[in-house]
């Protein structure tokens, strides 16, 4: 039987991450140990644990990272497999042995996840995210910009991919498994050796925006992710602790247009590409009344045109935990 590490990053969600690990402790696989890297501003006790997994548990204080707090926990981790689990997830108790057990069928997959649902408008737990109206549909093919849904493909293309432009689009997870090269890492599984290879990079803002992106695509030995449709977290999405959306938004473009330059320098194609897609991204938001989000999306083309990206700055002077302000 193969160990597996489990790591929590949290802050400030002491009652959420209390759920998460009651929920780890009905797990069907044993957990080989949980690592939970805490930069709360009052960290979570050992007496809070549930009884059958304190021995289990680690508790470390760290800064607020989510990048240096998963780096924390991985270095310390002594299992074959990392399991990097969110806070606010909700785990099946058969989800790990289901994803480990696929892991240990295919020695040649590295990192495997399941489904990760979250609440859609309509508040049912969906892994797709539909566009509602077709403007938007098409909209967002003619700038190139990201889709998360599953509708009829292209048999002679493949249906999840990076654009040129940098963003992911997925359009079909309806198999067993599934390949994309970029997925939501929070219920993800990893081969400890291969993961341990790459870091989370520490310069992002302390909420970790676009953190699995850069793993993906700067990691050494890049892989595609697989997902099971057979099995599932639901992810709570918690609004504890959590930024504004339109700042998310802004630092979640700024991240991509860093990765890209760190993984593949400075293009010609993906600057074309990725500065179409920002002025998609205004047009969508002015069509949509939105403001704000038009002038984030101004203002991304801008500092990335002139190759002032506050990540990359910090990225080029050794500095962690940049926090972009709009």
């Amino acid at each position: 039987m193969v160990n597996v590490s489990i790591i929590i990053a949290s802050f400030n969600r002491q009652e959420i991450l209390i759920n998460t690990l009651e929920q780890l402790s009905k797990s069907k696989y044993p957990i080989h140990e949980i690592i939970i890297v805490d930069a709360s501003e009052v960290c979570i006790r050992s007496s809070q644990i549930p009884s059958d997994i304190r021995a289990l548990t680690q508790i470390i204080s760290s800064v607020a990272s989510v990048c240096i707090q998963r780096n924390i926990g991985m270095a310390k981790a002594s299992g074959d497999y990392i399991f990097i689990c969110d806070d606010d997830i909700e785990v099946p108790d058969g989800y790990i042995q289901h994803v480990i057990e696929y892991l240990i069928r295919a020695p040649e997959v590295s990192i495997a996840s399941g489904l990760v649902m979250e609440r859609n408008a309509n508040g049912d737990w969906s892994h797709s995210f539909p566009v509602g109206r077709r403007l938007g549909r098409w909209g967002r093919h003619l700038f190139l910009l990201s889709l998360w849904t599953e509708r009829p493909v292209n048999p002679l293309s493949d249906p999840n991919r990076i654009r040129v432009s940098g963003w992911p689009m997925i359009r079909d997870l309806s198999q067993d498994v599934n390949r994309t090269p970029i997925y939501g890492l929070g219920a993800s599984i990893s081969r400890a050796d291969w993961l341990k290879q790459a870091n989370y990079d520490p310069v992002l803002d302390p909420a970790g925006i676009g953190d699995n992106y850069g793993l993906m695509i700067t990691h050494p030995m890049s892989t595609d992710i697989h997902v099971l449709s057979t099995c599932y977290v639901k992810h709570h999405k918690s609004e504890v602790a959590r930024q504004p959306s339109i700042l998310s938004f802004y630092r979640r473009c700024l991240a991509l247009d860093y990765f890209q330059k760190r993984a593949h320098g400075r293009r010609l194609l993906f600057r074309i590409a990725f500065s179409w897609s920002m002025v998609g991204n205004v047009g969508l938001a002015l069509l949509h009344m939105d403001f704000r989000k038009a002038w984030a999306s101004l203002k991304v083309i801008m500092l990335c045109l002139i190759n002032r990206n506050p990540y990359w700055l910090g990225y080029k002077k050794g500095e962690q935990r940049i926090r972009p302000e709009l």
